[in-house]
């Protein structure tokens, strides 16, 4: 689903190289935060779990 939104994007955009170029950084910028969020998350619940006591 992620990749054919991306191409359909392009597709679209192909006339105007310069808007293309924006929404290609922008999914990079957006695929960055996703990636610093998830680790974020992982880090967090990896300290939760290392911090509880074993039963």
């Amino acid at each position: 689903m992620e990749e054919s939104t991306r191409l359909i994007l392009i597709a679209i955009t192909s006339a105007a190289s310069s808007w293309a170029i924006s929404v290609g950084q922008g999914w990079a910028a957006i695929e960055i935060l996703f990636t610093m969020v998830s680790i974020v998350a992982i880090a967090s619940n990896v300290a939760e779990r290392s911090c509880k006591p074993s039963r």
